[in-house]
Parts: C-alpha cells; structure tokens; sequence
C-alpha cells in the first residue's frame, strides 16, 4: 500500500524533529561539559520537541497499522465476528481520542498564560498543540480501517 501525502508528510515531520532533538542534545552536551555554560533552555525545548514527536508519531503509526497487536483470538473469530469486533475496538479508540481532544483543549486554555522557565515568551500550552491538530487525523485513520477493514486487518484467509 502505498503512503498518502498525509503520512509522508508526518513521516518527514516526524524525522526534522528527530533531529532537532539529536542537535539539542548534543548542544546539552557540548554547553554542560565542554564549555561549562548551563543553558536550560535546550532541556526544555527537547522536552517540548519529544511531545510533539510522540504525538505526532502516533498519526503516522496509525496511518500504516503498525500498532503491536495479538490477533491470534480475533483471526480465529467468523469473518463477520472479525469485522464487529475490530469495529467496535476502532470506535472506542476514536471515543478515547475525542475526549483526548477535548481534555487538551481544556489544559491548553486553562494552561496558556503560563510560560516556560527559561523561555519567558513561549507558552507551556504549546504541548497540548499536537494532540489538539494530530488527534484528529488518527480518528480519520481509525474510521478508515473500519471502512476499508480487509486492507488493513486480514492477515489469513
């Protein structure tokens, strides 16, 4: 199956914030031991960068199935059983990811005027960002393997 521009896009998002995490730790390390300079503020921004890369991920592993999961009750279930059941399992997560949303609104305005530490302008709200925009491309990605369930969940037959 080939990946939509969605999913490359994230899957390229996903890799930038790798890297700028891989270029914060190195400053870390290059700033405490090298120089002997503390600078707070890149142990913040990859605290920052790392929630953003989790949430984000989870788009992308969504979007290519790639959970880990034990199928081996559910590939022994009827095909129509199969069909129910993964349904209902796609739909209680989709519930779960609703009230996520809704939770992650509520954090962020209660939490806005709140800044960070070391960065006195940039909001600790800016956490709640990717669950509030990323969440709703899962729920997409969980209602499309309902809709198209035997291009994502059959592995026999």
């Amino acid at each position: 199956m080939r990946k939509s521009k969605v999913l490359q896009t994230v899957d390229w998002l996903c890799v930038f914030m790798l890297l700028v995490l891989i270029f914060l730790a190195l400053a870390q390390v290059l700033f405490r031991y090298v120089l002997k300079i503390s600078v707070p503020w890149t142990e913040e921004v990859a605290r920052m960068v790392y929630s953003f890369l989790i949430f984000t991920a989870v788009i992308l592993v969504e979007g290519e199935n790639g959970h880990m999961k034990t199928t081996y009750f559910i590939n022994k279930l009827p095909m129509g059983a199969r069909v129910v059941l993964q349904s209902i399992i796609n739909f209680a997560s989709a519930l779960f990811l609703c009230g996520l949303i809704y939770g992650a609104i509520r954090m962020a305005r209660s939490s806005w005027i709140y800044k960070m530490g070391s960065l006195p302008n940039v909001s600790t709200a800016l956490v709640y960002i990717p669950i509030i925009f990323g969440m709703p491309f899962v729920i997409y990605f969980l209602i499309k393997q309902i809709i198209h369930y035997k291009d994502y969940f059959i592995d026999i037959d």
